[in-house]
């Protein structure tokens, strides 16, 4: 039994999902019907973004968008700051 407080680890085993049909598709089964983009960078990109240089700047942001990135990253236990610079090189990477 864990104790009290502590979570229990769980395992992919533990999960109880069950799928099924979906009942409203008019499409066949096995039909491709999408295909994802692949989003995710390759491995040079990644060491390109590491090796990439930082420079500190100051920027003046409302506080509704410095509450919500704070939230959020209280939430996901990472660094607020972090998550403005790849909300910024999200959009860099998508408009150039």
């Amino acid at each position: 039994m864990p104790k009290p407080g502590k979570k229990k680890k769980r395992k992919l085993s533990d999960s109880h999902i069950v799928y099924e049909e979906n009942p409203w598709d008019d499409d066949p089964p096995g039909k491709l019907v999408a295909v994802a983009d692949d989003f995710l960078p390759s491995p040079e990109e990644i060491a390109a973004a590491i090796r990439d240089k930082r420079y500190k700047v100051t920027i003046a942001l409302g506080g509704r968008t410095v509450d919500f990135f704070k939230k959020h990253a209280r939430k996901h236990g990472v660094p607020y700051q972090k998550m403005i610079r790849q909300v910024l090189d999200a959009y860099i990477e998508q408009h150039s």
